[in-house]
């Protein structure tokens, strides 16, 4: 019988097996895969599933970044771990949820293991996508030459992006002491980010 690990890892092959062989006929078959979406609610730490956490690095040197949706409840995943949002691996980013009035809504936090909140009508596996949509909306307005330097060296450039990501967000008060980085997503900021020290574009 497939274990979780089983299945997320046949998952992760899948889409990286898609860009592989995008990349690999330059875009003539495969699919252009920037960025994938994890929500699965299970709970545990790294060490109960090692080779899931390494998964989103090895996913990460093609270039693809995993965003994970943590618990839907208020609970310390510093503390008591989730999977995959206790995963110390770089190319993950760990969402937590939002509503409307910017409070963080019965979900997980973590000063160290979770880096954002992100908008939903109540769970985490919606805040998530909307982290994981920003990845190719990102890529979807830059300039040809971040293009070009995100295929030429996919493991740092999709690293770059991740960071403009965090430093984007904005502050709010109920992530103080919560999230890696205190804030809520703002897709706007991070693309003015990248657009601005990237492509030399000003707002």
């Amino acid at each position: 019988t497939a274990t979780w690990e089983d299945r997320v890892l046949m998952a992760f092959d899948y889409v990286m097996n898609e860009r592989i062989i995008y990349d690999a006929t330059n875009g003539a078959d495969g699919s252009f895969i920037v960025s994938a979406n994890h929500s699965y609610g299970i709970a545990g730490v790294p060490s109960d599933a090692p080779l899931w956490c390494a998964a989103h690095d090895v996913a990460g040197q093609l270039g693809i970044l995993s965003a994970g949706a943590t618990y839907n409840s208020y609970t310390n995943v510093d503390l008591i771990g989730d999977l995959p949002t206790s995963c110390p691996e770089d190319h993950l980013i760990t969402v937590t949820a939002m509503d409307q009035n910017d409070n963080q809504y019965q979900s997980g936090y973590g000063l160290t293991t979770i880096d954002l909140g992100s908008p939903s009508n109540g769970s985490t596996s919606e805040a998530t996508p909307v982290v994981t949509g920003t990845v190719p909306l990102l890529l979807s307005t830059a300039c040809p030459s971040f293009i070009q330097l995100y295929k030429d060296y996919p493991d740092s450039i999709s690293l770059l992006i991740k960071d403009y990501i965090l430093a984007g967000v904005d502050q709010v008060a109920d992530l103080q002491g919560k999230t890696v980085t205190g804030g809520r997503l703002n897709a706007f900021n991070a693309m003015k980010l990248l657009l601005t020290e990237q492509c030399g574009q000003s707002f």
